[in-house]
Parts: C-alpha cells; sequence; structure tokens
C-alpha cells in the first residue's frame, strides 16, 4: 500500500440524484427526501424512475426508502449493464438491458457501501461481504461474526479482497476461492492507532482512498491518499 500525505482536502460530496443509460432504456434514481422514523435509522426517501416513468412502487417492495448516508455507494457499473439500490427492504440489482430485478440479502443500519469490478459486485456491511457474479447472477455471503467490524473492504483482484478493520490499524486479505482470511497484518507503521476510510474510487487497475489516520491522541489526525 502506498501512502501520500495530504493537508487539505475539501469535504467529499455526494450526488443526489443517480442515472443510467443503455439501449433505450433511461434510469434515474433519485433521492428527494429523508425521514427519522421512531425506533428505527434515518432513511432517504428516493424516485426510481425508468424512462420517464416513476416505477418506485414496482421496483421497492417496502415503500420508497432506502439506506441513508451513501457516502461509498456506486450506482453503477461502467458498462451501465446494472445498476443497485440498497432499499429498505433488500439489496437490488436491476439489469438495464432486460429491467429485471433481483433481490438478495437484507439492507440493514449496518451496510457501508458497494463496488463494482469487473464482472462482480461486492456489498459492504459491518460483519459479512455479499459478493455476486454479474454472468450467473449468484450471490454468496461471506460472515465474519466474531471478526472485527468492517471498515472497508475492495477487491485487490477478482480473486483477492482487502478487508480494513474497523477502529483498527490492521486489514486482513480475505480469498474468495477458499472463503478464508489468508493474511492479517499492520496497515502502516506510522504509529497509527485506527483509520478511518472516507472515500473510495477505483482507477483502471488501481484502488484509491482517502483514509484519515488518528494517532493515540484522538485529536491527531493526519490524511492520506492510499493506492494498492
Amino acid at each position: 500500500m502506498k501512502f501520500t500525505k495530504i493537508d487539505n482536502i475539501p469535504s467529499p460530496t455526494h450526488p443526489n440524484n443517480y442515472s443510467v443509460t443503455n439501449k433505450e432504456n433511461h434510469i434515474e434514481f433519485k433521492l428527494i427526501d429523508w425521514t427519522d422514523p421512531d425506533q428505527g435509522p434515518m432513511m432517504h426517501i428516493v424516485q426510481f424512475i425508468i424512462n420517464g416513468v416513476d416505477r418506485t412502487a414496482d421496483y421497492l417492495r417496502d415503500g420508497n426508502k432506502v439506506i441513508f448516508g451513501l457516502t461509498k455507494y456506486q450506482f453503477s457499473d461502467p458498462a451501465g449493464r446494472f445498476c443497485f439500490i440498497p432499499a429498505s427492504s433488500s439489496l437490488m440489482l436491476v439489469d438495464t438491458d432486460t429491467l429485471n430485478k433481483m433481490n438478495f440479502g437484507k439492507a440493514d443500519f449496518d451496510f457501508v457501501g458497494n463496488i463494482f469490478y469487473g464482472d462482480k459486485h461486492l456489498v459492504v456491511c459491518n460483519d459479512h461481504l455479499i459478493v455476486t457474479d454479474l454472468h450467473t447472477l449468484k450471490s454468496t455471503k461471506f460472515p465474519f461474526e466474531g471478526e472485527p467490524s468492517i471498515e472497508w473492504a475492495y477487491f485487490v483482484n477478482p480473486d483477492l479482497i482487502r478487508i480494513i478493520h474497523y477502529h483498527s490499524n490492521e486489514c486482513s486479505l480475505f480469498d474468495l476461492n477458499t472463503g478464508r482470511i489468508i493474511e492479517t497484518r499492520s496497515i502502516a507503521r506510522e504509529g497509527a492507532s485506527a483509520w478511518i476510510v472516507r472515500s473510495y474510487k477505483l482507477e483502471g487497475q488501481k484502488n484509491i482512498l482517502e483514509m484519515i489516520w488518528t494517532g493515540g491522541d484522538p485529536t491527531h489526525t493526519a490524511k492520506f491518499l492510499v493506492e494498492e
């Protein structure tokens, strides 16, 4: 992992509207408001529009709500063939060609984010990962109960996922073929006590993360761009 220290970073911005066009289908996903229900987590109120028609009720089973705070959210793959909706009732992939939907897993307050990578899609939650093969549409859940919570995770290559642990200076390598962690090590030797991943993007074959290092003194922080 290559670290580049940076002093001034603008606060990350996150759009309220997402869209993708594939052949004759134009799909829009809009965050139009938010709600704070009693005894529950905050939620975005959304619209899901296909070719100018509001299809929210057809695609979101429990109304018009999705997980709040989509800070590490990727709406569609680079080719625009699939889009992902973290609906409150269920996670959902939509084939933008056929408009078929695939529901899998459960959307909950432990949702961290998602990534499209080649022919795979990764959902990151605090205590599990869900990997979907976009060719076969088969999803596999990998639970990590009893392990440190997951701060973030991303593909190193099609077979390996890097897991950064929450409130920790440790990261692991997870092998999709064996379904096991094959390595756990310190992220860096700067004396960091914990890392927070603020943003993520994939540029070509490089994983670029904006990470904040928290030292022994919680008020002592440093910001880095990290490449792998």
